[in-house]
């Protein structure tokens, strides 16, 4: 006795993504519930709902590691949320770029966590370090696009950076701090007396700052912030008319940062020789007498020690000289 009756389909299903679409449903058959047959029966078109989207956010929440040593590894997460659990499972990658333009964040094809690990920054010195603070930055992918909202949460994530347990004034491999390493060359193994020696004084990487070195005869080296040597130049041992043939040794008495920063591990190098070879420097020994005397009179002989370079001639003792006669000596006194 009635002409209709209702039926209620299944929803499309909510989802994060764009999926908008429509419901279509015909009719297959109609048959009489007694088995009879209809003079005429006609059966008509499908009916259709358009079905739009709702729109379900889903969140980029950027995570991190909230405290490492410094050098130590900082582990970087993005996380795909929908506030209402909805699946998050349709997508292709995502890749995440963070705030320093360089860390990367991909999220792969289908999944909601993606990570990423960088090393913390790591000095020399002791003291505080600046903390690592980082945001979400952009986003790209081929499906970007497809959800309803993705929405970066830009909220900026930090890390603190602790410092190393160095221990100034205890240098060496049972420091755990930084190893900074000064140590002084020579850049020749021998020179002449009359030649002025080189050396060259290294750190094992480039510091952020000036680094101050004191030589063992006081004398200051610098090496500038981001270099790794300095040259030194020292005095010539001096050239003279004796045997005196030795070395010039240098070592390092301090090193210091010009700003006053305390190193965590500061270890300084042994003492840097060169050996001195004498010159051959001719002292003449020459004899002079008064040209001439009466009869009876008195004969003065001399003996003059030169150098033709005019070298100081006065670290001898005393030296006697015989003439030919074999009798008459002359002396010249010490350091005469």
């Amino acid at each position: 006795g009635e002409t209709s009756a209702p039926y209620t389909h299944d929803a499309q299903g909510d989802d994060v993504y764009q999926d908008a679409g429509e419901i279509s449903l015909g009719i297959n058959s109609a048959v009489d519930a007694t088995g009879a047959t209809f003079e005429n029966l006609e059966l008509g078109g499908a009916a259709k709902v358009d079905v739009t989207d709702t729109t379900d956010e889903v969140v980029a929440k950027l995570t991190a590691t909230p405290s490492v040593t410094e050098g130590g590894e900082i582990t970087y997460t993005i996380t795909l949320t929908n506030k209402d659990g909805l699946p998050i499972n349709n997508h292709s990658a995502l890749t995440f770029t963070l705030s320093d333009g360089k860390t990367v964040i991909t999220v792969p094809a289908n999944g909601t966590v993606g990570t990423a690990t960088v090393t913390a920054p790591d000095n020399v010195y002791v003291g505080a370090n600046d903390p690592v603070v980082k945001s979400i930055a952009t986003v790209e992918g081929a499906d970007v696009g497809k959800f309803e909202q993705l929405t970066l949460d830009k909220t900026p994530v930090s890390t603190t950076v602790t410092d190393e347990p160095g221990t100034p004034g205890n240098p060496g491999g049972s420091n755990e701090g930084d190893l900074v390493k000064v140590t002084i060359t020579a850049d020749q193994t021998s020179v002449a007396e009359n030649v002025k020696p080189t050396f060259t004084v290294h750190v094992n990487q480039p510091l952020a700052h000036d680094l101050v070195v004191t030589l063992s005869n006081n004398a200051q080296v610098t090496i500038k912030a981001g270099e790794t040597s300095a040259p030194y130049t020292h005095a010539a041992q001096g050239d003279d008319v004796y045997n005196d043939a030795g070395q010039i040794s240098l070592g390092i008495n301090s090193a210091v940062d010009a700003t006053g920063a305390t190193f965590e591990n500061l270890e300084l190098g042994g003492a840097a020789s060169v050996q001195v070879t004498d010159t051959t420097d001719e002292v003449v020994a020459k004899l002079t007498a008064t040209p001439s005397v009466t009869e009876g009179g008195e004969i003065t002989y001399t003996i003059t020690l030169t150098n033709k370079d005019g070298l100081p001639i006065n670290n001898h003792s005393a030296l006697t000289f015989t003439l030919s006669d074999g009798k008459t000596v002359i002396t010249v006194p010490a350091n005469g």
